[in-house]
């Protein structure tokens, strides 16, 4: 979505983007933080304490 239409992440500030656990990557993390949106999403297993 982000690629289709980059203008919708541009005409914005302060994105928040919610997701589940198969979302966590470090790559796709700084693709989204490089764009101004944070990533919400639940810490995978191996995050855990």
């Amino acid at each position: 979505m982000l690629e289709v239409d980059p203008d919708l992440v541009a005409q914005r500030e302060g994105i928040l983007s919610i997701s589940d656990k198969g979302f966590a990557s470090k790559p796709f993390e700084k693709e989204l933080a490089d764009q101004g949106i944070q990533l919400l999403r639940a810490s995978p297993a191996t995050d855990r304490v």
